[in-house]
């Protein structure tokens, strides 16, 4: 059974980042806070999930190949945001990862309190040249803290900013 209506309903209807797993013999799963939350109330089928990907490849903009082992697509949606789908092969089943982004980049000072924001202000006045690296332990806060970062960056100050991640996550 293809579950795109379902799963494309239910991003439409979270605001933010929603992490979304496929995996057989499981429900759909949604990663809230660091734990995995039950999405469906159906337990997927290898072929579910297959019937899924392929439903969900078709809003890709353009035409691929076979699906393959592995791989990754991704495709915009209005008024949803972007939604990135990587899928790898176990045991001869596909296992779906399904990530949406909000077209828009939030405000830093809905990330940060003040007294952060003044901090990286003076970071950015004090500091006209060099290279800064982010990591963290968690992919989606890490990234949607530094694309507002830089957001807020651009906006302010006349730097040069290179980002080195692919895919993207955001645009600026």
């Amino acid at each position: 059974m293809n579950y795109v209506p379902q799963i494309i309903s239910y991003l439409s209807a979270k605001e933010g980042v929603v992490e979304l797993y496929l995996s057989p013999r499981n429900f759909i799963m949604e990663r809230v806070g660091g734990k995995l939350v039950r999405f469906s109330e159906h337990i997927l089928s290898p072929e579910d999930i297959r019937d899924t990907l392929i439903a969900l490849r078709s809003h890709a903009p353009s035409t691929m190949g076979p699906l393959g082992r592995e791989g990754y697509f991704s495709f915009s949606l209005y008024n949803v945001g972007r939604v990135r789908v990587s899928y790898i092969t176990q045991r001869g089943s596909y296992v779906v990862y399904i990530l949406k982004t909000p077209h828009h980049i939030p405000n830093i000072e809905d990330l940060c309190d003040r007294a952060c924001v003044e901090q990286l202000d003076e970071l950015l006045r004090q500091h006209t040249s060099g290279m800064v690296i982010f990591y963290g332990g968690d992919y989606i806060k890490t990234n949607t803290l530094l694309y507002s970062m830089m957001q807020y960056t651009a906006d302010n100050y006349s730097r040069v900013i290179l980002v080195l991640e692919k895919p993207l996550s955001f645009l600026l």
